[in-house]
């Protein structure tokens, strides 16, 4: 293939990072074939504002698309026609990164993963990637070949609402109290149904998931990357913060199960030992969330029980 490298940016005006992406871009060591932005049709007018004071205007194509009826569970049928419709526009001889409008990662952190990639591996980040969650790679920032990044949205849009499905996982645990994890999310569907693409016989356990992990991704730690959210989604750090991983106890909807979050850090796909770094981070990431409110086994939620 070509040493062709694609942007891939979709999500709504009112919540995008352009000014810390395209620092980003102008710092990256390598040059973008495409710059394509995905928004709704609400949004056009505000974005093509921005965009005329771009320094990469030139190289940015803005793709609108009605907003959905049905939106789906938690937003999949969204990222399944905004994601379409950007890889319409790029060549498919491209390595795509595709990348929420409000995260923003370093480019140049990339480049020793583009073999791999090259090789149909696809690279996601640690962050939200569940191991408590079998087939629950995260979906928030992708790397891969253009005809992987294809087949892996080439999903059928969910007929189902968000309430539909909160309903039938209320069902389901009222049959089985015993069930610890959400049976069904947008990451978990996704990856399954690329790993029935790729001819794999899912197993549904655990064992299962983590083989197949191994074959079909890399999983970089988000401080590897210099991952960054716009938000504020890290309990004690602000806005713009490095994205560290879970590790919480918590229900992800009113009346579900308790999950008990944790995710893949990337020495466990790698089957090899963490680095210094990667024990501090963890370290760190764990003492965070210790300290989150909602945490029903943190220090807060101990210390109330107490009184």
């Amino acid at each position: 293939m070509s040493n062709k490298i694609s942007l891939l940016i979709h999500g709504p005006f009112s919540e995008q990072w352009l000014s810390q992406i395209s620092k980003q871009i102008e710092r990256a060591s390598f040059e973008f074939d495409k710059i394509i932005i995905v928004s709704y049709e609400t949004d056009k007018g505000a974005y093509g504002e921005l965009l005329e004071k771009s320094p990469f205007k030139a190289l940015i194509s803005l793709v609108t698309i009605k907003d959905l009826l049905n939106p789906g569970f938690f937003n999949i049928n969204r990222q399944l026609v905004s994601i379409n419709a950007g890889l319409n526009l790029i060549d498919p001889d491209s390595i795509v990164l595709k990348l929420r409008n409000d995260q923003s990662v370093n480019f140049n952190k990339l480049i020793p993963y583009f073999d791999e990639i090259k090789g149909g591996k696809i690279l996601t980040t640690n962050c939200f990637s569940r191991k408590d969650r079998p087939y629950h790679p995260s979906d928030m920032f992708l790397c891969a070949k253009y005809s992987v990044i294809r087949d892996y949205y080439s999903m059928p849009l969910m007929s189902e609402s968000q309430l539909d499905i909160e309903l039938k996982v209320v069902e389901s645990l009222e049959k089985d109290p015993t069930l610890k994890f959400l049976p069904i999310s947008p990451e978990s569907e996704l990856c399954k149904h690329y790993l029935v693409l790729k001819g794999w016989k899912i197993e549904g356990t655990f064992e299962d998931s983590m083989n197949a992990l191994k074959k079909y991704f890399v999983i970089v730690n988000s401080w590897n990357i210099d991952f960054r959210w716009a938000k504020k989604r890290t309990h004690c750090f602000g806005k713009d913060a490095l994205i560290l991983p879970h590790f919480f106890k918590t229900a992800p909807f009113r009346m579900a199960m308790v999950e008990n979050v944790k995710c893949i850090m990337a020495h466990e796909i790698q089957s090899s030992c963490p680095s210094l770094k990667d024990i501090f981070f963890i370290f760190l990431s764990k003492l965070v969330w210790s300290l989150w409110p909602q945490n029903l086994e943190g220090i807060r939620s101990k210390l109330s029980r107490k009184k």
